[in-house]
């Protein structure tokens, strides 16, 4: 739980930075800084809604520390799952991206086509890593959920600047 809440502590210090900097060092567009203040409400927000999620079976795991049952291969594999609506998703918005009809795009959504580049590569690793089956244990089960939480935070901001981009 502090690596959880270190990582996201970390990441929202990086773009509050970033949208400092952008904001007096560089000569950034306004769009870019809007975004990356944005990005720092959405983690804040995803962060809640995971804790909020995740806190029943945080209680019910007691001080054991018990391994959870696997899933069974009739279930489905919910990471795997996952992964493949993240590169779809992203690989979609890229391919708008690519074939918009109005020149080059701006600096926010080269960010943001950048950041979506990413969350398909990382997509595609978790893809691989849990395709035969979710992780066997709490370790590689953290890593895969730290990794779905990049490819997470890719996909939002990728669309947070894409959005940001046209609107401004």
């Amino acid at each position: 739980m502090q690596w959880v809440l270190g990582i996201r502590a970390f990441a929202i210090a990086a773009f509050l930075a970033l949208a400092a900097l952008g904001s007096t060092a560089f000569s950034w567009e306004v769009t870019l800084n809007v975004a990356f203040g944005a990005m720092v409400i959405f983690i804040l927000a995803e962060g809640a809604m995971s804790y909020w999620w995740s806190s029943p079976s945080i209680a019910s795991r007691g001080s054991q520390g018990e391994e959870q049952p696997s899933s069974s291969s009739d279930q489905g594999n919910p990471y795997a799952e996952a992964a493949k609506v993240a590169i779809t998703t992203q690989g979609f918005v890229l391919g708008l991206i690519a074939f918009q009809g109005s020149g080059l795009p701006n600096p926010t959504v080269k960010a943001g086509a950048s950041a979506l580049v990413i969350g398909v590569l990382a997509a595609a690793v978790l893809y691989l890593n849990v395709a035969p089956g979710p992780p066997p244990d709490r370790n590689r089960g953290f890593a895969a959920s730290m990794l779905f939480t990049l490819v997470f935070w890719s996909l939002g901001f990728g669309l947070i600047c894409v959005v940001a981009g046209t609107w401004g």
